[in-house]
């Protein structure tokens, strides 16, 4: 009939959207009109805010540059930290820990830095820190501190009070005669029942 007018239907896209290094692609359709979305991996940040393409007349189309993965990076560790007094920042490898070059301006995702002291300093705070999403983590700066410092002292009288306490206390275990249990806690001791009677020498300190 002269009077039909024929109707065009565009064609669907038969492949898939091109591939990105370092993406996924997502979509439901590939009809024309169809829109497929790119999301980039973890350690990878979009080049450009547009992350779709269209399926035009059985094509997959872009609008302005095409849509690239780049990986993410962290800033030499003195911008964060600064210098470690006492100490120095150490780059994480396979085979151990380098020194941190000045000329190394960025650091790979999932990479770690360590903090070492010097001898005759020990370190108060995480050793490590790695690159997550840009941003050096535990973001908080480690101190490396004399042994002669109070807080250390502090803590090794500690230690060695209760390393003596322990060592000076017979081990308890249950047997066939006997039944050991640790009803609660006071402070650093045990409240134990235990059956028969047990008792834990008295210590002499120096």
């Amino acid at each position: 009939d002269a009077q039909t007018i024929a109707k065009t239907i565009p064609v669907r896209c038969k492949t898939w959207p091109p591939r990105v290094p370092h993406s996924k692609v997502v979509f439901t359709k590939s009809s024309h009109g169809a829109f497929a979305r790119y999301e980039c991996n973890a350690g990878y940040r979009p080049s450009i805010k547009h992350n779709t393409v269209k399926c035009l007349f059985g094509e997959w189309t872009s609008e302005g540059e095409p849509f690239r993965c780049k990986p993410i990076w962290c800033e030499h560790p003195s911008k964060t930290y600064g210098t470690l007094e006492g100490g120095q920042i150490m780059l994480e490898g396979q085979m151990g820990a380098y020194d941190f070059a000045e000329y190394i301006t960025e650091v790979e995702e999932g990479r770690s830095i360590v903090f070492q002291c010097r001898k005759g300093n020990i370190l108060l705070g995480s050793p490590k820190a790695t690159c997550v999403n840009g941003i050096w983590m535990p973001r908080k700066k480690p101190r490396c501190v004399s042994q002669t410092h109070p807080m250390v002292e502090g803590q090794t009288t500690w230690f060695e009070r209760r390393r003596r306490s322990v060592q000076s206390c017979n081990v308890l275990a249950n047997d066939s005669t006997r039944t050991v249990v640790i009803t609660r806690r006071v402070n650093q001791c045990l409240i134990i029942a235990s059956t028969p009677i047990f008792s834990c020498p008295t210590v002499t300190r120096k």
